[in-house]
């Protein structure tokens, strides 16, 4: 009997240590579960805690899930803000007909008091409301349109809607709202991708806007925006064009048949960095081989600056979107 107590003492160890293991192992697929692609925290549930993945200037983390039937054609990030403009899906895997738009508002930047007054549902198995005329205050031109918005456990808030405009007056029903909604996530936060890079900025300025429609060919385009770093973000349902209350855009479009007969209209012809550029009225065009750059300030910059930008910045292919990349930072 005495000989048999160090045989258990023995197993009685060997369990414990297999115990630990256990729960290491089981600790590290937890680990694995709980990261998101670029090993930063996230929930069981795929919702990526904004807290431990802060979105930094010019990223976005609204998404849409890639099998929804919905495809994003101009992805945007405005300061506080971002927006999507969705197309549906068509069978052939490209953009078909105008699908609403997606805009999401960081946590604490959305006031929320005239979307709750609307009727009550669910999206996304959180607490939802439907407003049929939700108003967008715009920037000088407001526009009324049916909405549909929740908060996202990350603590934004997300709204679908149409812009009217786009829609030729057409103002979606509850029950589109409802299928594009569910189709909204928040992934981790990831770079707004242009085809040039940005080398240096003018004093007091920052990059506050990112605007990219990456669709291979001449339709691809990208603009980014600087101002002060406190500027607000758009009020508009959508975006036509940048804010107005930006300092300086620089856009970069794909060279097509509309550009040669736009060239020939240009004024003001000169050469910047051995690249033929044109200066007309507070727009610095730049053609480069395989894009164009548009670069417009509101007037209180100097042309020095203008083309201190144009002379710094590094520019790739506008009708490849594989190529792009961060446009600063």
């Amino acid at each position: 009997m005495e000989q048999a107590r160090p045989a258990r003492r023995t197993g009685t160890a060997l369990m414990a240590v297999l115990g630990v293991l256990v729960l290491l192992v089981a600790g590290a697929v937890g680990w694995l579960v709980l990261r998101g692609d670029d090993g930063s925290p996230a929930r069981a549930t795929g919702v990526v805690d904004e807290a431990t993945v802060p979105r930094a200037a010019g990223q976005m983390t609204a998404d849409l899930t890639p099998t929804g039937g919905f495809v994003a054609s101009l992805r945007v990030v405005d300061q506080s803000r971002q927006q999507i403009t969705v197309r549906s899906l068509s069978s052939t895997g490209v953009g078909n007909g105008y699908a609403g738009e997606v805009s999401a508002y960081d946590p604490g930047t959305f006031d929320p008091t005239a979307l709750k007054e609307g009727e009550r549902t669910v999206v996304a198995g959180q607490d939802a409301w439907y407003v049929d005329q939700y108003v967008f205050p715009g920037d000088g031109a407001g526009q009324r349109t049916a909405v549909l918005g929740w908060q996202d456990p990350s603590g934004a808030w997300l709204l679908t809607y149409a812009d009217t405009a786009a829609n030729e007056g057409r103002i979606f029903d509850l029950d589109h709202l409802q299928r594009l909604s569910e189709q909204v996530v928040i992934s981790p936060a990831h770079d707004l991708r242009a085809p040039f890079r940005l080398g240096w900025m003018p004093a007091g300025l920052s990059m506050t806007f990112v605007a990219a429609s990456e669709n291979a060919g001449s339709a691809s385009s990208a603009t980014v925006g600087l101002s002060a770093a406190g500027r607000k973000p758009s009020t508009a349902a959508s975006y036509a064009g940048v804010p107005k209350n930006l300092d300086l855009s620089i856009s970069a479009t794909a060279p097509d048949k509309r550009w040669s007969q736009e060239k020939a209209q240009l004024s003001g012809a000169t050469t910047i960095a051995g690249r033929p550029a044109w200066l007309d009225g507070n727009d610095l065009v730049v053609q480069e081989r395989q894009c164009v750059l548009r670069v417009h300030t509101s007037g209180k910059r100097p042309r020095a600056e203008l083309e201190r930008l144009v002379k710094e910045v590094r520019v790739g292919d506008c009708a490849e979107p594989d190529s792009w990349t961060a446009p600063a930072g």
